[in-house]
Formats: structure tokens, C-alpha cells, sequence
């Protein structure tokens, strides 16, 4: 025989349990968002690190031609033989 009580104690336990997994729902999807906006931050800092290796590559090599050239520049203007 159930009391009246009882079915107190049961629908409450059933309201906190209805609770407690819509929180967990929640807190996994707060999670997957937060994971995913982590990843796409990530991949954009790895992208513009990449960028800025190849733009400090690309004016290493710039100077290197400018330099190779004023100095054949220079060569042919005052040849030392």
C-alpha cells in the first residue's frame, strides 16, 4: 500500500531527476559549444602564424634578391679587373 507520502516523495524525486538531466543536456552542450568555438580559435591562430612565417620568408628572400642584385648591379659598373 502506498501513502500518500510516498507519492510525494516519488514525484519529487522524479521532478529532481527531470532536473538533474536537463542540466546534464545543458552542461553537454555548453561543452560542445565551448570545444568547438576552442577549435576554430585554435585553427585561426595556427593560420596566422603560418601567414606571418611566410610573410617574414617572403621578405628574407626579398632582400636577398634585392642584395644579389645591387651587388651585380655594382660589379658590372666597377668591374675590379
Amino acid at each position: 500500500m502506498t501513502t500518500a507520502l510516498g507519492r510525494v516523495e516519488t514525484t519529487g524525486l522524479r521532478k529532481v531527476s527531470k532536473a538533474i538531466a536537463t542540466m546534464d543536456r545543458k552542461i553537454l552542450h555548453a561543452r560542445q559549444l565551448f570545444n568547438e568555438r576552442l577549435a576554430r580559435a585554435q585553427a585561426e591562430y595556427h593560420a596566422a602564424v603560418l601567414r606571418a612565417a611566410q610573410d617574414q620568408a617572403n621578405v628574407e628572400l626579398d632582400t636577398e634578391i634585392a642584395v644579389r642584385e645591387a651587388t651585380t648591379e655594382t660589379t658590372e659598373a666597377h668591374p675590379s679587373v
